[in-house]
């Protein structure tokens, strides 16, 4: 690393990263001697950053909390991330963070190079304006930040773009699709789009999408029967579950998703008796039996419907946890 502004850069960053470094962590991973690690450090002191020297056997470098927030060195990852959570912002309860979210996330399009710039402000074009109430803990498989950017700039820019994708039966495919929407919801990252070989619409869960690539072929105007939102909350509804299960309670809508934030609308059902029937599935049998332990609430009656394999399940759990009372 020879160019003095990008290695000053590099260094303000590890500074930033962690709360103290020695002199030989930093020109280990700068590659760099400790002459030159000095000069970078006298440089950055000079434009403005505090940084504390360290005593001790080794010796080393920190950045000094300040009254005013340094400017922050980010990697394209973490552009990609704070871009993401940034639009999004606007459902939190929060009064006032969806406001100042926004006011942020101009601020970091502004400043960030054109080749970030372009991925952030595609990110924020194509998933922040539709996001989904209910997301809630749900175990989902990381989502890969690089995948993430290139669905959401082939989405604002029209591209027709491949991927490899592993459906719910761990099949493999190629898919080459027109990119609609990215949106969040029920605990995880949806892809609505075209998809060319289906001629039809579809939903692509992100954790199963691999190395998306455009074509450089653009695609016209198409919209989702009733909007990406609506689209999606059909398509998983329609999807057919392994293990299936059906309670019937006396709880408020509100108690409900507070204990299950991610069920679907149309799962959640107010019968004549005030009461609600929540369905729900999965093709993971433990991920049924999690949902039903879950909605079970103290002293209030309630009915199950579920199969043999279910209850089973069910039993075989109300025994382990007797057996450590």
């Amino acid at each position: 690393m020879t160019d003095v502004t990008d290695r000053s850069l590099a260094l303000l960053g590890l500074l930033a990263a962690r709360s103290s470094w020695t002199g030989a962590e930093l020109t280990d991973r700068l590659g760099i001697t400790p002459r030159t690690l000095r000069r970078d450090v006298a440089r950055l002191r000079t434009i403005g950053y505090r940084i504390d020297s360290t005593t001790g056997t080794a010796g080393g470098y920190r950045l000094a909390a300040g009254t005013r927030l340094p400017p922050l060195v980010f990697d394209d990852d973490e552009a990609v991330a704070i871009a993401a959570l940034l639009g999004h912002a606007e459902t939190n309860p929060i009064e006032g963070v969806g406001e100042t979210a926004a006011r942020a996330l101009g601020k970091l399009g502004q400043v960030l190079p054109r080749r970030l710039r372009d991925r952030v402000a595609a990110i924020a074009a194509v998933s922040g304006s539709e996001p989904l109430a209910g997301a809630g803990p749900r175990g989902q498989a990381p989502i890969d930040g690089e995948v993430l950017a290139r669905l959401a700039l082939a989405a604002r820019d029209r591209e027709v773009i491949g991927f490899g994708y592993r459906d719910r039966a761990g099949r493999l495919s190629r898919r080459r699709v027109e990119p609609h929407r990215v949106v969040t919801g029920y605990g995880w990252w949806y892809l609505v789009a075209y998809d060319l070989g289906r001629t039809d619409w579809r939903t692509f869960r992100l954790d199963r999408i691999a190395a998306p690539e455009g074509t450089g072929q653009r695609f016209g105007d198409r919209e989702p029967p009733g909007g990406a939102r609506a689209y999606l909350n059909r398509s998983l509804a329609s999807t057919p579950y392994r293990y299936r299960a059906v309670i019937t309670l006396a709880a408020t809508e509100e108690e409900i998703r507070a204990r299950v934030g991610y069920l679907l609308p149309s799962r959640i059902r107010q019968l004549d008796d005030g009461r609600r029937r929540v369905e729900f599935g999965d093709d993971d049998l433990g991920g049924v039996v999690r949902v039903v332990l879950a909605l079970i609430i103290p002293a209030v009656p309630y009915e199950l419907e579920a199969s043999a394999e279910v209850r089973d399940a069910l039993r075989t759990t109300a025994a382990d946890l007797l057996a450590h009372l």
